[in-house]
C-alpha cells in the first residue's frame, strides 16, 4: 500500500503538524518513507512544502523506484 502526501516544513494553517508530526504519524501507522519531492520554496531556496511518498513493506510496489512504481500503476 502507498499513501502520498503533502507535508510541510513550516505549517501553513493553525494547529497543522509539521512534516516531522506527519511522517511520525504515518510509521506509527506501518508506513516507511520512500522519497520526498520540494513542491514549494522561498525567495532563499527554503523548502515550504513536500511531496511525500510512503509505502508498507507487504504492498508490491514497496522498495521500487518512482519510474518504475509509474509503470506498476
Amino acid at each position: 500500500m502507498l499513501l502520498q502526501s503533502e507535508i510541510s516544513v513550516n505549517p501553513i494553517y493553525e494547529g497543522m503538524p509539521n512534516y516531522l508530526e506527519t511522517l511520525a504519524f504515518d510509521e506509527s501507522l506501518g508506513f516507511t518513507l520512500m522519497t520526498l519531492f520540494p513542491v514549494g520554496r522561498t525567495g532563499y531556496g527554503n523548502i515550504i512544502e513536500y511531496d511525500c511518498l510512503m509505502g508498507r513493506k507487504k504492498s508490491p510496489c514497496y522498495g521500487m523506484t518512482c519510474q518504475a512504481i509509474l509503470v506498476h500503476a
